[in-house]
């Protein structure tokens, strides 16, 4: 079922053409070698292995050695016709006891082998829980600096274009077309764009450093995206109730809670054991030896074979109290499982409905920058008719540079947006990553990772 969706999900939003592994699929990987949740809850889980082999040993043969040696030093009292008389006597004496049990009727063990197993699963569903979270802080930082590499970007060319609106003043002032006034507004606007320069190449600085400490690996200075102003971004041909009734099967936040009240079942299932008789086969053998003034040098070899049996007749309540504090969990477990099935559905929901607005948002952004394109493009060409000033032509160019930037944070925002849905529903892992990376790179002028 799992293979099926994540198939359909890929076809339905990243293209019918597979895609081999690519930069974003590589800095997840890389990132789950090193991330502490992720490994935490590897740990754990295989911690919670062994407690299966633990559970399971109850069912397994027991062979067991005991024994021990003295030395004796007692005093032997006399009474008779002649009186009493005390004399000392020293003696060794030893024991030793080997013996083989194997569990015929036990029901706690039972449910504690069914509790560790679903444990051990639980464990697994965190892990994929851990992994997503960890794609989204990855996704988080990535985008981060593909859109704070995009501004850098855009403010370099504001401050070309500033630039060369000082130098044009001062040729104006030298021709006595212009003022020092121009000149003093034209340099003022150059610091101005040199300041916000700064300003985002440091934030720029400080998320590569984020994304470096995800990865563990150096991240060069991101490449400008190059979109086209009809560049598509694909909806999704799966309807929102869909998405929930996957969700629903596959979310490990809800098959977490479901392991859970696996485990609330089994335990009032071992809690009811305690009323039930055990039932143990047993074999032993036992040499044992001393010596005494009356028996010297004895030695006792003794075999036996039998079944040992438990019946628990009165425990003063505390059985009856374990089962009652049981049946209490489960019904939590029960209504956390319910919560959880809640709280995915929201998240669901407000991705789905998130990236659709999304979808919206990019599309209006296309719109104003092609009306911004248009726009230069008549500039430019009263310029040369002498009907626009070069100044009303900065000013053209520099709208155009906000619409073309607003466009390309309108993309990247439409792509979290759908790892944020995918995340919601449970299915983002490494291969929609790559699948997504291979779409995202198309339009990307060069590599974020270094080859």
């Amino acid at each position: 079922m799992k293979a099926v969706w994540r198939l359909l999900l890929i076809l339905a939003g990243l293209g019918a053409t597979g895609a081999p592994a690519g930069e974003l699929g590589d800095l997840y990987r890389q990132a789950l070698l090193q991330d502490p949740g992720v490994l935490s809850s590897q740990a754990e889980t295989a911690a919670l292995r062994e407690e299966i082999r633990q559970a399971r040993g109850a069912w397994l043969p027991q062979v067991n050695l005991a024994g021990s040696r003295y030395r004796n030093d007692a005093q032997v009292t006399t009474t008779g016709v002649a009186g009493t008389t005390t004399q000392p006597q020293e003696y060794r004496s030893f024991a030793h006891r080997l013996v083989a049990r194997q569990a015929l009727y036990r029901p706690a063990v039972g449910a504690q082998m069914a509790q560790a197993e679903a444990r051990a699963e639980g464990g697994e569903y965190q892990v994929r829980l851990d992994a997503i979270d960890l794609v989204n802080r990855l996704v988080e930082a990535y985008f981060d600096v593909l859109q704070l590499g995009e501004e850098v970007f855009v403010e370099e060319k504001r401050q070309r274009l500033a630039r060369e609106r000082l130098e044009q003043a001062q040729v104006a002032l030298r021709q006595g077309e212009g003022s020092k006034l121009d000149i003093a507004q034209a340099r003022a606007d150059f610091h101005a764009v040199q300041t916000r320069t700064l300003d985002v190449r440091l934030q720029l600085a400080n998320a590569r450093e984020n994304l470096v400490a995800l990865v563990g690996t150096d991240v060069p200075a991101p490449r400008p995206l190059f979109l086209r102003l009809d560049t598509p971004i694909p909806g999704f041909g799966v309807e929102l109730e869909e998405w929930l009734q996957s969700a629903l099967v596959q979310h490990p936040k809800i098959l977490i809670q479901q392991q859970g009240f696996e485990v609330a079942e089994k335990e009032v299932d071992k809690a009811r054991s305690g009323h039930l008789p055990t039932l143990d086969a047993v074999a032993s053998r036992t040499h044992s030896g001393n010596e005494t003034l009356s028996t010297l040098n004895t030695r006792y070899a003794t075999n036996a074979i039998g079944l040992e049996y438990n019946i628990p007749i009165f425990a003063g309540g505390s059985t009856d109290a374990a089962v009652q504090a049981a049946r209490h969990r489960l019904e939590k477990s029960r209504l956390q499982l319910e919560k959880s099935r809640r709280e995915v559905g929201q998240m669901l929901r407000k991705a789905f409905y998130g990236y659709r607005s999304a979808l919206g948002q990019y599309g209006a952004a296309q719109s104003a920058a092609i009306a911004a394109r248009e726009n230069l493009q008549a500039g430019r060409m009263g310029l040369q008719h002498g009907l626009r000033s070069r100044g009303e032509v900065a000013q053209v160019e520099l709208r155009y540079l906000d619409a073309e930037l607003e466009l390309a944070k309108a993309f990247l925002t439409a792509f979290r947006q759908r790892v944020a849905l995918y995340a919601a529903h449970g299915s983002l892992d490494a291969e929609v990553l790559d699948a997504l990376d291979g779409e995202l790179r198309a339009h990307l002028s060069g590599p974020l990772l270094k080859p």
